[in-house]
Parts: C-alpha cells; structure tokens; sequence
C-alpha cells in the first residue's frame, strides 16, 4: 500500500511540475500562439518524462541506482 502512496505522490508532483514547466514555456515563446507554444511544450516535457522513465527502468533492471 505504500509503493502505491508514492506513486501516486510522485504522479501529483509531476503534473505540477508540468504545469510550471507550461506556463514559463509558453512565455518563454512569445513568438508564437499560445496553442502553439503548449503544444510544443508538452512535446518537450513528454520527450524529457521518457528520457528519464527509461534511464529509471534500464538502472532498476541493472541493479544500479541514480
């Protein structure tokens, strides 16, 4: 029950994340509109969320830690 707490923990903390992430992107991207720059930050956030669950996966399957 407690592996399912963090998760879920970990879940709240990363939509957060991402909406920070959104709202200083989309400044960040004055030149464009506003769908354009949210669309183009989710596609960085999502690229950034892959890139790290996989370096998580391949070390939990090696036995290393971060």
């Amino acid at each position: 029950m407690r592996k399912i707490g963090y998760a879920v923990l970990a879940g709240v903390l990363v939509v957060i994340l991402e909406w920070i992430w959104l709202s200083v992107f989309s400044a960040w991207l004055n030149g464009l509109s506003m769908d354009q720059a949210l669309t183009v930050g989710v596609g960085f956030f999502l690229a950034f969320e892959m890139a790290f669950c996989t370096c998580l996966i391949l070390c939990k399957g090696k036995g290393k830690s971060l």
